[in-house]
C-alpha cells in the first residue's frame, strides 16, 4: 500500500509541476521526498518504476523529471490531481487546438508559441506543459523547436475526412 502512495504522489507532484512552475530537478524531487517523510529507498524503487512505466522521464541534458503523455493522461484518468486542475489543462488544451485551428485558418501555416499564447489569452506557464502533451500526442507539431507550432497532418487528415463525411 505504501509502495502505490508514493506512486500516486510523485505523479501528482510531477503533474502540478508540469502544469505549473515546469519540470522539477530531479535533487529537487529527492528533497520534496525528504520532507513527504518518505521511505527513501522505497520512494527510488517507486520512481524508477514509473520511469519503467514510461509514465515518466527523465531529461538528462536538463537534469529535470517531466511526465509523458501516458502519465498525464494516467494522473488525469486516476484522479491523482484534483478535478477543477484536470478541468482547467483540459479547457487550456482546447482552447489552443482551437486558436491554433483559427489562426491557422486566416494566416499561415504555422504560428510562434508566443502569438498562440497571446492569442488565446493565457498564461504561458500554464500552457507549457499542456503544449508538451499536445506535441506527444501528435495534435501539433514543432515547425521550429520551442517557436513555432502547426496542427500536425494526423489532425489535418482526420478534419478533412470529417469535413468530407457531412
Amino acid at each position: 500500500m505504501e509502495n502505490l502512495n508514493i506512486e500516486e504522489s510523485i505523479l501528482h507532484y510531477l503533474y502540478c509541476k508540469n502544469f505549473g512552475e515546469g519540470d522539477p530537478p530531479l535533487n529537487v524531487l529527492d528533497k520534496w521526498a525528504v520532507q513527504q517523510k518518505f521511505n527513501k529507498v522505497v520512494f527510488w524503487q517507486q520512481y524508477d518504476c514509473i520511469l519503467k512505466k514510461e509514465l515518466a522521464i527523465f531529461l538528462q541534458d536538463e537534469g529535470t523529471v517531466r511526465l509523458t503523455a501516458k502519465g498525464v493522461l494516467h494522473a488525469e484518468k486516476a484522479g491523482l490531481v484534483s478535478p477543477e486542475m484536470i478541468a482547467k489543462n483540459r479547457h487550456i488544451r482546447k482552447l489552443l487546438m482551437c486558436t491554433l485551428a483559427r489562426h491557422l485558418e486566416k494566416r499561415s501555416t504555422t504560428i510562434s508559441i508566443d502569438e498562440l499564447i497571446e492569442t488565446a489569452q493565457l498564461e504561458g506557464h500554464y500552457c507549457y506543459g499542456n503544449i508538451d502533451l499536445l506535441v506527444s500526442m501528435g495534435y501539433i507539431r514543432w515547425v521550429i523547436p520551442r517557436v513555432s507550432l502547426s496542427i500536425s497532418a494526423k489532425v489535418c487528415a482526420k478534419d478533412a475526412v470529417l469535413s468530407k463525411a457531412r
